[in-house]
């Protein structure tokens, strides 16, 4: 199911291959992990030399767990997992150097700078193509700047816990008439694009141009 190329060094990162994936391919096709050009990207995207403690799963693109995202990256549990496009394979390295620029973020601590509030609405901004039914229960009203000043208002009282998406409602049904929800949408996908670190992870895609470090043959 899965094969290696070059020689795996204590300083690399623990790589994990989904059996969901291994399923997928045809008999006889075997996923191939290039472990040099995994150390070159680590190395472009600014990593350290020993990454022991990163792990890296890629998974099938088919995977319901990853909700139709590309990638993501786990801040607590130092994880990336990467969904394998058997046939767009260069779009998989970006997906890997997207989510290990978060990574680099990670151990560069900043993270661990931003505030709750921010962290927050990064969270919701990004997952609000994920959860439909709360979304549709999401009505931003005009002018746009004015919902996220008093969203804002309203996180500054509330506690670290308590803030989630529902905070978004009264706010924006305290501004006036709702619009629709793509303009909803479109917002939070604004404040998720827009974001710093997202900003730096699309910048990593776009300047390191590296050969694939997952194959298939």
């Amino acid at each position: 199911m899965s094969e290696q190329i070059g020689v795996i060094l204590e300083s690399d990162p623990v790589i994990v291959i989904d059996i969901r994936l291994g399923k997928e391919l045809h008999p006889g096709q075997a996923v191939r992990v290039d472990y040099r050009n995994l150390r070159d990207t680590l190395d472009a995207v600014g990593a350290p030399g020993d990454s022991s403690e990163l792990t890296i799963t890629f998974a099938s693109d088919n995977d319901n767990d990853m909700d139709g995202n590309r990638g993501e990256y786990n801040i607590g549990r130092k994880e990336i997992t990467v969904a394998v496009e058997p046939d767009a394979l260069d779009a998989t390295q970006d997906t890997l150097e997207h989510e290990i620029q978060h990574y680099v973020d990670d151990l560069s601590g900043y993270f661990d700078n931003e505030t709750w509030l921010h962290r927050k609405l990064y969270h919701t901004s990004r997952a609000a193509h994920r959860h439909e039914k709360k979304l549709n229960a999401v009505m931003v009203a005009p002018p746009v700047p004015a919902a996220l000043i008093s969203v804002y208002e309203m996180a500054k009282n509330q506690s670290h816990d308590s803030f989630s998406l529902e905070c978004l409602v009264p706010a924006a049904v305290g501004i006036g008439t709702a619009m629709t929800i793509e303009l909803g949408r479109s917002v939070l996908q604004s404040i998720y694009h827009r974001d710093p670190s997202e900003v730096r992870a699309r910048r990593a895609e776009e300047s390191i141009i590296l050969p694939p470090t997952v194959t298939i043959a």
